[in-house]
C-alpha cells in the first residue's frame, strides 16, 4: 500500500516538473525574442549614449556609434573633442559643456543642469554628419558631480532638407527681385508711352501754330498766280483744320519758361548731366537742380519714374541762337 502511494507521489511530482520545464521553455523563448528585438534595435539605431568625466575624457560610448560615425566605442574613447567635432562646431561644444562643468562645480549652482545643441560630427571615412547633442551633469547618490552624460542623435537628413529649403528660398528671392525690377521697368515704359501721345499732339500743334501756318500765310501773300493761290489756300485750310482737331485734344499746353529754364531744358533734352549743365552755363550744380525742379513742376512731372528728358524730347522748345540761348 505504501509502495503504491509512493509511486503515485512520484508520478505527480514528475508531472509538476514537466509542467515547470514547459513554463521555463516558454519563458526562455520569450526572453530570446525580446533579446533579439533589443539586439536589432542596438545594431540598427544611430542614437548614441555617452558618458565622460569632469575633464571631458570619454568613459563610455554605446556600440551604436559605429552606425553613426564608423568609429567603434574603443576608438571613440581615445578621441578628444577636437577629433570628434568640426572646427566651427567645436566652439559650440566647448561653450555648452563648459557651462555644464561650471554649473557642476559651483557650490550654489546657477544655470542649466542640461544642454541641447546641434553640432557637426566627424566620421571615420572623413565625411561630416549633423547631430543633436544633449548633455547633463552626472551625479552620485550624494549629489556629487561625477561627469557628464547624454545622447547624440543623427539629424543629417533634417539639416540637409533645411539647407535645400533655404537655398530654394534664396533662389525664389532672387527671382522675385528680378520680377520686381522688370515690373518697375514696365511701369516706367507704360508711363512714358502714356505721355507720348499728348506730347506728340502738343508738338504738332506748336509746329503748326509757330511754323507751318505762318509760312503758308507769307507764301499766300507772295503768290502771283491764281492757281498757286488756290493751291496754297487749300493747303492752309487743311492745316488749320488739323490744328483745330489737335488743339481739341491737347490738354497740356507748352508752359511759359524763363531764358534760364529754356537753356537748362535744351541741355537736359540733349542728355547732359547736371554737372555738365552747370559748367556749360557757368552756374552751380545746385542752381541746375533748382531749374530742373521748376521744369518738372511746369511740365507736370510728379512721380520719380517720370523722366524730364523724355518729356522734353516731345516739347516744342523755341530754337536756339548761335550763342546757345533760346531766341
Amino acid at each position: 500500500m505504501k509502495h503504491r502511494e509512493t509511486e503515485e507521489q512520484l508520478s505527480a511530482r514528475i508531472k509538476e516538473l514537466e509542467a515547470e520545464i514547459a513554463r521555463y521553455e516558454i519563458a526562455n523563448k520569450g526572453l530570446a525574442a525580446v533579446e533579439k528585438h533589443y539586439r536589432t534595435l542596438v545594431e540598427k539605431t544611430t542614437d548614441v549614449s555617452w558618458k565622460c568625466d569632469l575633464e571631458l575624457r570619454m568613459a563610455y560610448v554605446s556600440p551604436s556609434l559605429a552606425n553613426f560615425t564608423g568609429f567603434t566605442p574603443g576608438e571613440a574613447i581615445a578621441l578628444l573633442p577636437k577629433d570628434m567635432f568640426t572646427g566651427r562646431s567645436l566652439n559650440v561644444v566647448t561653450e555648452n559643456f563648459g557651462a555644464l562643468l561650471e554649473y557642476s562645480r559651483s557650490e550654489k549652482p546657477e544655470g542649466r543642469e542640461s544642454v541641447s545643441f546641434e553640432a557637426e560630427v566627424k566620421c571615420k571615412d572623413g565625411s561630416v554628419k549633423w547631430a543633436e547633442v544633449t548633455g547633463a551633469v552626472l551625479r552620485d547618490k550624494t549629489g556629487k558631480a561625477l561627469g557628464l552624460h547624454g545622447m547624440y542623435r543623427d539629424i543629417t537628413h533634417r539639416k540637409n532638407s533645411e539647407q535645400a529649403l533655404e537655398e530654394k528660398d534664396q533662389s525664389l528671392s532672387v527671382q522675385t527681385r528680378r520680377l520686381e525690377e522688370i515690373n518697375e521697368k514696365l511701369k516706367k515704359a507704360s508711363l512714358i508711352a502714356g505721355n507720348a501721345v499728348p506730347m506728340l499732339q502738343q508738338y504738332l500743334r506748336l509746329t503748326l501754330e509757330s511754323m507751318a501756318l505762318p509760312y503758308l500765310d507769307r507764301l499766300l501773300d507772295a503768290c502771283q498766280d491764281v492757281e498757286q493761290t488756290a493751291l496754297v489756300s487749300v493747303l492752309r485750310s487743311n492745316m488749320a483744320a488739323l490744328l483745330s482737331h489737335v488743339s481739341g485734344h491737347v490738354q497740356d499746353p507748352m508752359p511759359e519758361l524763363t531764358s534760364k529754364e529754356l537753356e537748362v531744358a535744351w541741355l537736359v533734352r540733349n542728355g547732359e548731366t547736371s554737372q555738365a549743365i552747370a559748367e556749360a552755363m557757368n552756374i552751380s550744380k545746385r542752381s541746375v537742380d533748382f531749374y530742373r525742379g521748376k521744369l518738372r513742376k511746369k511740365f507736370g512731372l510728379e512721380g520719380p519714374g517720370e523722366s524730364l528728358m523724355d518729356r522734353l524730347a516731345y516739347a516744342a522748345l523755341p530754337t536756339r541762337t548761335s550763342s546757345g540761348l533760346p531766341d
